[in-house]
């Protein structure tokens, strides 16, 4: 588990450094938790209200290896406006919190974004969220999420 952790880490303690301690806002992982499960409830309800959780320059993820990429606003907003049917929940969630700046949120992501006319195929991943708090407002900076694997 500490192998793993240590790249959130190492990211996570620079952002950490570059806040003066007194600058630093006194961060509840456990709101983070409770962001990342209404991040999912509102995405599968196509909730514009989960647009609060996505800063103006978007965030980045990976999922399964592939190359970083930036989601922003006009994204989710083009998701919501596609035919796509959208059954996203998270479960198994923890979090942990960096220097008062940075959370992170570890869990599995289950469900499904599901083109019209195929059949829904449920998918387990495993799933990392790196939040900070800008503004009083909860802000996703990073989302990876890896397949996991049958038995596992």
């Amino acid at each position: 588990m500490l192998r793993r952790s240590l790249p959130m880490l190492s990211l996570a303690v620079p952002l950490a450094a570059a806040v003066p301690a007194s600058a630093q806002p006194s961060l509840d992982p456990n709101q983070a938790v409770s962001a990342t499960r209404d991040l999912y409830a509102k995405l599968s309800a196509r909730d514009t209200g989960v647009l609060r959780y996505v800063p103006a320059a978007g965030f980045s993820e990976i999922t399964d290896g592939s190359e970083r990429h930036r989601i922003d606003r006009r994204a989710v907003e083009n998701l919501f406006a596609s035919p796509m049917a959208i059954d996203l929940r998270v479960d198994d969630l923890e979090s942990e919190s960096f220097g008062g700046v940075v959370v992170l949120v570890t869990g599995m992501r289950i469900g499904s974004i599901t083109p019209p006319g195929k059949m829904p195929v449920e998918a387990r991943h495993a799933l990392s969220i790196l939040w900070t708090i800008d503004n009083g407002r909860w802000q996703m900076r990073h989302v990876h999420l890896s397949s996991k694997a049958a038995g596992r």
